[in-house]
């Protein structure tokens, strides 16, 4: 299925989260009517037996599109495509708060005590592209050369 204009956090398309399971990953935030076009996705896929975990926060309510790194037998799975709006390959790191529309397909599960449906990645479309800042970190000095001045610096 395909979710048009999802605002998005957490984009792992490029390379794998090893985090937990290693999969490519993406949160999607939902409007109402693909809250309930993904609910009836799980229901036809499950035979509605099964739903989709969906989370909230902050944001709205969204679902995590995830694909593992491995199959099942151990083969390697391809990432996730990623295009721009033209759909040329985008390989910048995408940042929370960009614009995409996402493929993903459900995908019900029964394991180790656990049943639902998942949703799997196949692709991203960047329509809105947030550049990805990632942590701050220190500021440069004026001369790299330069040694710092140490006086104000506790000792331990």
């Amino acid at each position: 299925m395909i979710l048009k204009n999802c605002k998005i956090k957490w984009a792992k398309v490029h390379q794998v989260d090893r985090t937990f399971t290693p999969a490519w990953s993406i949160n999607a935030y939902l409007s109402p009517e693909q809250i309930e076009a993904v609910k009836a996705a799980a229901d036809e896929a499950s035979a509605g037996k099964l739903q989709v975990s969906f989370k909230h926060d902050d944001d709205g309510t969204y679902i995590s599109c995830t694909r593992k790194e491995k199959r099942r037998d151990g083969t390697n799975n391809k990432p996730p495509r990623a295009v721009d709006v033209m759909k040329r390959p985008f390989t910048e790191e995408v940042g929370n708060g960009s614009m995409c529309n996402i493929i993903a397909n459900p995908f019900p599960y029964d394991t180790a005590g656990k049943k639902g449906v998942t949703m799997i990645l196949e692709a991203v479309q960047v329509i809105d592209w947030h550049e990805y800042k990632g942590n701050e970190d220190f500021e440069d000095t004026e001369d790299p050369n330069q040694a710092a001045d140490t006086d104000d610096v506790p000792e331990f």
